[in-house]
């Protein structure tokens, strides 16, 4: 698991990454990020791809310039939905590991006071509990683009 200043080093270069891109054709990344908004409009929570929106824009630029791609078409979108789909389901398998791992964590007292009850009433009650902690996290938007960089003009 990164360190604290790891992450926030990956934020910093993500960042230059995407000023880059922004740079070199903001016409796709706005369509890019268009599309994304109208078909995957969760893209950017936790129940989409979430942190790894950068990752993911970078990914497909990455793609646009290996084919020479000028204007994203139909095929193109349906790529993009495929990479989406790949790395939603990644972003799903790390989220949910790692909010586990925050459940137990922030509410391992709790869970300890309640030992005393039935095995079934426990499991229940853990379950219960994480299930809402996921629903909460799940809508937080954990990249966002409509920062001064990205904001769109209207």
């Amino acid at each position: 698991m990164q360190t604290k200043e790891e992450f926030y080093e990956a934020i910093k270069n993500e960042d230059i990454r995407l000023r880059k891109l922004k740079e070199s054709n903001p016409y796709l990344l706005e369509e890019i990020i268009y599309h994304m908004d109208i078909n995957f409009p969760d893209w950017l929570t936790n129940q989409g791809v979430g942190k790894l929106a950068g990752f993911f824009i970078w990914t497909i630029f990455e793609e646009i310039n290996k084919l020479k791609i000028i204007t994203v078409d139909e095929n193109f979108k349906k790529r993009i939905g495929s990479t989406y789909i790949f790395l939603k389901s990644i972003n799903k398998q790390v989220f949910e590991y790692e909010l586990l791992n925050k459940f137990n964590n922030d509410f391992e007292e709790q869970m300890n006071k309640c030992r005393y009850l039935p095995t079934e009433t426990f499991e229940k009650l853990c379950d219960e509990a994480f299930q809402f902690y996921l629903d909460f996290f799940q809508k937080q938007t954990t990249f966002e683009f409509k920062n001064k960089l990205f904001q769109r003009k209207t």
